[in-house]
């Protein structure tokens, strides 16, 4: 478990004595999360936390799964601690999604962390059947010791302005409109791996590529190539990905691969994390009839990406 990062699951407390804590399960870390997040940093300072899951809430239900996720846990937990809180961590399980409002306020916020100040967004809902709502956050502070402070909705301004959220972000992600999703981060939409051994046939035809397994939770993009900037070693380069089922070369695959193919770039990949950032998306993916129809589209490909960071 990350440095920072904490199983609270039958551990006694108070474990913030005095602190401030936020709540919520912060898929994104969008611009609205950031919003709490940082308020609880300003309150808490350097007894600022968050308490959240490692698993989606449905996740619990039977018969319901998670919906795909913006973000890893690995990665939504990162996040949150390079913004400079810790983060509790406690499965949301059938027992847990037992629980009463009163009863999570009680255990949780008063017994374990023993917090002084709680933040949430404006439409936090906690406890069996989310039946626990902001207003009833409050009365529970009241009995238990605890001030509430809500953060209000933020808004994306566009044509016809909407509130950020988990969920506008997914859906930009699978419609291929990165540059949105980006706006209402406030950061790329990205996935990190490790780079796998792949059949090389990027590197005789001219367009070597490092290879990663697209997590299985994380909501896809369209198919087809991505402008992208790769982190490697903390260092960041521009290049071209093509996300997909890759027609052309397998007939047979049913998993999907992220093939990332780095601009002025000669180190060996392999084993090695790096950090891929779909900066915007290009085309569809397609069958070409032969690999010199696919080497001259992604001679294209590359061009067109080159201009695009270019102008940037």
């Amino acid at each position: 478990m990350p440095l920072g990062t904490f199983d609270i699951e039958g551990r006694e407390g108070p474990l913030l004595a005095g602190g401030t804590v936020a709540l919520g399960f912060f898929d994104g870390c969008h611009l609205g999360h950031q919003k709490i997040l940082g308020k609880c940093l300003e309150l808490g300072k350097d007894k600022a936390a968050v308490f959240t899951f490692p698993n989606h809430p449905t996740t619990a239900i039977p018969g319901r799964s998670a919906p795909p996720l913006v973000t890893t846990a690995h990665e939504r937990i990162e996040i949150i601690r390079r913004m400079g809180l810790e983060v509790y961590l406690r499965e949301f399980n059938r027992e847990f999604s037992s629980w009463s409002a009163e009863h999570f306020a009680l255990s949780i916020l008063k017994e374990t962390l023993g917090v002084r100040h709680v933040v949430v967004g404006h439409d936090y809902r906690f406890g069996h059947r989310a039946a626990g709502d902001v207003a009833l956050l409050a009365e529970l502070g009241a009995e238990y010791g605890f001030e509430v402070t809500v953060i209000g909705a933020v808004m994306h301004h566009d044509t016809e302005p909407f509130v950020i959220s988990s969920t506008r972000i997914r859906q930009a992600v699978a419609e291929g409109d990165l540059m949105l999703a980006h706006q209402l981060m406030g950061r790329p939409f990205s996935v990190g791996g490790t780079v796998v051994q792949g059949h090389q046939r990027g590197r005789t035809i001219g367009f070597p590529t490092a290879n990663i397994e697209y997590p299985d939770e994380k909501v896809q993009p369209p198919y087809g190539v991505v402008a992208v900037k790769v982190l490697v070693d903390g260092e960041s380069h521009f290049g071209i990905a093509n996300f997909g089922l890759r027609p052309t070369v397998e007939s047979e695959q049913t998993r999907p691969l992220l093939e990332v193919h780095l601009f002025d770039f000669e180190q060996d990949l392999y084993g090695r994390s790096i950090t891929v950032d779909f900066m915007a998306f290009v085309r569809r993916e397609q069958k070409f009839e032969s690999f010199d129809a696919l080497k001259a589209q992604i001679q294209a490909d590359v061009e067109r990406v080159s201009n695009f960071f270019s102008r940037r």
